[in-house]
C-alpha cells in the first residue's frame, strides 16, 4: 500500500511539473521581432519594454551602484527602442548566441551612451 502511494505522488508530480522556463536568446528574440505578426511583434516589444523597466528598476540601479549604462532620452518610444534591438540583431548576428536581454542592453548602450562627466 505504501509503495501503491509513493507512486501515485510520483506520477502526479511528474504530470503537474511543467519545463523550466529559459530566457530566450538573441536568435529568438530577433525571430519574434521579425516573425511579421502581432503577437510575435507584441512579445518582442514587451520583451524589450520589460528588460528596460528591469535597468531602470531602484533595485538594480542600488545593485549597479548608481551607474547607469545607457541614457534614452524621453521623447524614444517603445516602438523606437524596439526597432533599435532589432536593427542591432540584424547588423551583429554574431551576438545572436547571447541572452536576448544582454542584446537589449548592448543595443540601447550603443545607440543611448552616456554623457561622460
Amino acid at each position: 500500500m505504501k509503495s501503491m502511494l509513493s507512486a501515485v505522488i510520483a506520477i502526479f508530480v511528474l504530470l503537474t511539473t511543467g519545463p523550466a522556463y529559459a530566457l530566450p536568446d538573441g536568435r529568438q528574440l530577433y525571430s519574434d521581432c521579425t516573425r511579421g505578426n502581432p503577437f510575435s511583434e507584441g512579445y518582442c516589444e514587451g520583451f524589450v519594454v520589460g528588460v528596460l523597466s528591469a535597468h531602470m528598476s531602484p533595485w538594480v540601479v542600488n545593485l549597479q551602484k548608481g551607474r547607469t549604462y545607457f541614457c534614452i532620452p524621453g521623447n524614444v518610444t517603445f516602438k523606437q527602442m524596439t526597432e533599435i534591438v532589432q536593427k542591432y540583431l540584424a547588423e551583429n548576428p554574431s551576438r545572436h548566441r547571447y541572452r536576448a536581454d544582454t542584446n537589449v542592453w548592448s543595443a540601447m548602450t550603443e545607440a543611448f551612451p552616456c554623457a561622460k562627466e
